[in-house]
């Protein structure tokens, strides 16, 4: 068996809030192409004189959803990072007074 002393604080928080935005950034644009690509069907409904007017607002819309979505992942990342570093930090107090998260590590051949 092996102990966990100690985790190192930034590491935890970089690769913390990588995680979160990676998630943020799957789902957004999942929650990002489903709404343009139905746009997009009711787009081809639309009679011909008001077609113009909207593809334009579509085209708006999408072009806005693209910026929410960029500055989605940017935020998940810092709170992602903020609560990764909260964590080793309360983590690293826990485990010098009550002793670290042990694991049993096998080695084995490369």
């Amino acid at each position: 068996m092996k102990e966990i002393k100690r985790i190192n604080t930034i590491s935890l928080a970089l690769v913390s809030g990588m995680i979160h935005s990676i998630i943020v950034a799957i789902f957004g644009l999942i929650m990002l192409i489903i709404p343009a690509v139905a746009s997009m069907i009711s787009l081809a409904a639309v009679h011909s004189e008001m077609a113009g007017l909207f593809a334009y607002m579509v085209g708006y819309g999408l072009v806005m959803g693209i910026f929410i979505w960029v500055i989605a992942v940017i935020i998940s990342f810092a709170v992602g990072f903020v609560f990764g570093g909260l964590f080793g930090i309360i983590y690293n107090f826990v485990a010098s007074k009550i002793g670290g998260v042990k694991v049993e590590l096998k080695d084995v051949q490369a």
